[in-house]
């Protein structure tokens, strides 16, 4: 196979012409110079999907929202308050102490203590 040295140059005078590219005019239109004539019964139309009052619009997040809110109102208005209805039961004391962190501290005040009684008998 042979490969004709022309196509070699062809490649290296489009790479040229992309380097000139200038970009695109945002003033310039696909369609050229035609504009689009709006007519009184486009603008009605078109009034009448543009709202001259436009505020904030509700997205479906706030309608969400809303509606969690007001069911959260008449959830807590229905019920009386947790401790009436279920009166939380008295705990243990050593279970009480577990979770305070009293048991454990005893453990290892036990521990040193005997480590401690040990050492003295080793004749450290």
């Amino acid at each position: 196979m042979v490969f004709a040295e022309d196509t070699a140059t062809e490649v290296v005078l489009e790479e040229d012409d992309i380097d000139d590219f200038g970009g695109f005019s945002e003033t310039q239109s696909q369609f050229g110079d035609y504009e689009e004539e709006v007519d009184e019964e486009d603008e009605t139309l078109l009034e009448a999907f543009i709202s001259k009052d436009a505020g904030r619009q509700q997205t479906l997040a706030d309608l969400i929202v809303a509606k969690i809110k007001q069911m959260d109102e008449q959830v807590s208005s229905e019920l009386p308050s947790l401790p009436e209805v279920c009166p939380l039961p008295k705990l243990d004391e050593s279970i009480i102490d577990l979770y305070k962190g009293v048991l454990l501290l005893r453990f290892l005040h036990v521990i040193e203590v005997r480590s401690l009684d040990y050492a003295s008998h080793m004749g450290c």
